[in-house]
């Protein structure tokens, strides 16, 4: 969702041709660097035979208990599942309104002139 977030949002935004761009690069580079150093740290601190056995490396490695990685991998879950739900309906007004599909055309928004 953090990717997309500024794409669907684009009508809330001040500039939206210079913000999502800007946006979409930072959050790439944000999320990858802290992919890259969370296995480079992995690499790092658990053994080889380790990281190949265990499928759920990081809740073996948690603390104070693993439960606590396993119920945030689900809370993260279902925060994406609301995320595409609250965007999903400006996505396809957006889509219906430039006639991207053309049989979208019923949920096309009402104009500002009611028609």
């Amino acid at each position: 969702t953090g990717i997309l977030s500024g794409m669907s949002r684009a009508t809330h935004l001040a500039r939206p041709e210079r913000s999502i761009p800007r946006g979409m690069f930072m959050a790439i580079v944000t999320s990858s660097s802290i992919y890259l150093m969370v296995c480079w740290l992995f690499g790092l601190c658990i053994s080889n035979r380790t990281l190949k056995v265990d499928k759920f490396v990081t809740a073996s490695v948690s603390y104070p208990h693993e439960l606590i990685v396993r119920v945030g991998v689900v809370v993260s879950c279902l925060g994406l599942i609301l995320g595409c739900m609250s965007t999903a309906p400006n996505l396809i007004a957006s889509m219906s309104s430039d006639e991207v599909i053309p049989f979208l055309g019923f949920l096309k928004p009402p104009s500002a002139d009611g028609s």
